[in-house]
């Protein structure tokens, strides 16, 4: 959508500019037929192509600002019980990019952009069918024109006009007192209407309007191009009547204009009719053109051809996309670009740690002032909103004395994992929430059956607590006396908090494979045994590849628990026509699955079992695929 903004405002923009500079050199019938070319651009899918000429390429791509992960080696204690090792330096590592765009924005701003549609929309049938049926029910029909438009006369109307979209008619005023010459101007000013098509492209320009109703410059478009048509169907009048009578033509138009007012040109973009008359600085300039009309010499059509080639390369085309990144220099560039935030990350990080101890009693103290115990009796925090484009500390190892959240962020990285360690009254609340739970389990009966996970886990007290959708909580554990034991308990209100809290602070969305539909382009990022650890990076945008990509992941089945699959080591970014695009961890271990941030699914791609089909489609991509994977698979 964005795009779509930047191009055809460049292409309206160009346009007015165009008309404007060469209005003395071009006929008006050139210069309305320019808004052609934004009729197609708005309204006809016509698909993008790369092109280095394309307005896109200076703007950049345009992506929602990047989450970036730094995983650390954790800083804590010696602990023989929990079995963490201690003393690790912090090891930095950064991983690129962002996850997915915040859905619950770009749900509110479809909803706002529908609404718009539907009022416009709205407003368009009420003032035609009121229109409609005002001339339907007073009209009386008074003759024909060149036995292809009737003529009427109908009470409730302005000024002569064309209007109908399946049968078109000419409508005069019923009280109109304009002489037997004048009215064979107005039918001859009328017919030419007919002739270019005028009834039609009203509705064209309406439907611009409607569906771009948030753009002003398709507002002012659509005004001018009302304005265009008026001067258009001067020129092709004064060729039907002869130009000798030009100055009596101009003479009824201004008799029109001041006997009959018509609609100014803001006032008819939204409806289907034409008129002979208009506002006074547009009847103005009609009058210099019907005096002077512009020749059109052919150098003029050359530049024209030129200028309108030209802008069509730079807002019909995409920008140039990236192809196969080698790892050298991928590495470098995200050295070069992300380096001085990692140390400063990483310094901020160890600051924080040691003031901890210094600042206990006060940030208690503020911890619990600040917090409000909910409904379940659960002291949450205010959330606080985290800044995109931030780096997120995730740590290897959880801390055994605090909440840790464990995440798996769908992008290639070296750990299949890491952990979120919430600081602060953030996690002195999440704490108490826990505590509040209930303390006793029940015997094992697969209470998670049937039900989804979110992709994250809750680390406390050497367990981990799986996050089930619905606001469920479940871990499995062995009583050696009672046998094996579940824990399976509701608290939505602290799963719905720690999911926002992931949603703020690393970018960590849910998303069903159900809703990947309309693949515009997919992106593989790769580093793995079978490009012999060299990071690779291929877009793809091929029709029948990104249909299959459709298939197989929107009717992936579910794997409850997870997979070891290799899933960090390739991600997969699918950008969809509505906006939105996810990342992909797709395995490359054999296994046809893939991981949703940390939710997996099974798409098992035909004719074989393996997901050797799926990155074959990315032929720029030198995969090394090994004899003993070759031979395992021909069997």
């Amino acid at each position: 959508m964005i795009e779509q903004f930047i191009t055809s405002s460049i292409l309206i923009a160009s346009i007015l500019a165009i008309s404007f500079l060469m209005k003395k050199r071009l006929g008006p019938c050139i210069r309305y037929a320019l808004w052609l070319l934004a009729a197609v651009k708005l309204l006809a899918p016509i698909p993008e192509f790369e092109s280095p000429l394309s307005v896109m390429n200076a703007a950049g791509r345009i992506e929602e600002r990047d989450v970036q992960y730094l995983f650390a080696d954790s800083t804590i204690e010696e602990n023989h019980d929990n079995g963490y090792d201690s003393g690790k330096e912090k090891k930095e590592e950064t991983v690129n990019r962002s996850l997915f765009k915040k859905t619950d924005f770009a749900g509110t701003v479809y909803m706002i952009w529908i609404v718009g549609v539907l009022l416009c929309a709205g407003v368009f049938l009420r003032s035609n069918l009121r229109f409609y049926f005002c001339l339907k029910n007073s009209r009386k029909r008074v003759g024909q024109v060149k036995k292809r438009l009737d003529v009427y006369e109908a009470a409730g109307i302005g000024s002569p006009c064309l209007f109908g979209f399946f049968k078109p008619s000419v409508y005069f005023p019923k009280d109109c007192k304009l002489s037997e010459k004048q009215r064979e101007f107005v039918l001859a000013h009328e017919y030419t209407h007919y002739r270019h098509g005028d009834h039609v492209w009203a509705l064209v320009r309406c439907l611009c309007v409607i569906f771009y109703w948030y753009h002003p410059l398709v507002w002012t478009g659509a005004q001018k191009s009302v304005r265009d048509s008026e001067a258009a169907a001067d020129a092709g009048t004064l060729r039907i009547i002869g130009n000798e009578k030009g100055i009596a033509y101009g003479k009824t138009l201004i008799a029109v204009a001041k006997e009959m007012p018509d609609q100014t040109e803001r006032n008819r973009v939204l409806t289907c009719s034409t008129g002979a008359a208009g506002g006074m600085r547009a009847m103005k300039e009609r009058m210099k053109m019907i005096v002077n009309q512009p020749q059109t010499k052919m150098i003029t059509v050359f530049v024209l051809a030129l200028l309108c080639a030209c802008t069509v390369g730079c807002t019909f085309t995409g920008a140039v996309k990236e192809g196969q990144e080698h790892a050298d220099a991928s590495e470098t560039e995200e050295n070069a670009t992300v380096g001085e935030e990692e140390e400063s990350a990483a310094a901020g990080a160890g600051e924080e740690k040691s003031t901890e101890a210094g600042a206990g009693e006060e940030s208690a103290t503020a911890a619990e002032n600040d917090t409000a115990e909910n409904e379940n009796g659960e002291d949450l925090p205010p959330e606080e909103e985290k800044e995109a484009g931030e780096i997120a500390v995730l740590y290897r190892q959880p801390e055994a004395d605090k909440v840790c959240i464990r995440v798996e962020p769908s992008l290639v990285r070296e750990d299949t994992g890491g952990y979120y360690i919430p600081e602060g009254r953030y996690q002195e609340g999440i704490q108490r929430a826990l505590e509040k739970l209930p303390p006793e389990g029940e015997p094992y009966a697969k209470r998670w059956e049937g039900r989804k996970e979110t992709g994250w886990r809750i680390a406390y007290k050497n367990v981990e607590i799986m996050a089930l959708e619905g606001g469920y909580l479940y871990y499995l554990y062995v009583d050696d006396e009672k046998g094996d034991m579940e824990y399976f308990t509701e608290a939505s209100e602290l799963c719905d908090y720690i999911q926002t809290m992931l949603q703020d602070k690393l970018g960590y969305y849910p998303f069903h494979p159900a809703d990947i539909r309309d693949i515009v382009s997919a992106t593989l990022e790769v580093r793995s045994i079978f490009t012999d650890y060299q990071f690779y990076r291929q877009t793809i945008t091929d029709r029948e590849t990104l249909e299959k990509f459709e298939d197989w992941f929107s009717n992936a089945e579910y794997i409850f628990g997870g997979a070891e699959c290799g899933n960090s080591n390739s991600s997969l970014q699918l950008f969809l026509a509505d906006g939105k695009n996810v990342r992909l961890s797709v395995a490359t271990d054999s296994c046809p699955n893939f991981g949703i941030n940390g939710v997996y699914y099974d798409y098992r791609p035909e004719p074989v079992w393996d997901n050797r089909e799926f990155f074959e489609c990315f032929d720029e991509i030198p995969w090394e695929w090994t004899k003993e994977f070759t031979k395992d698979n021909e069997k």
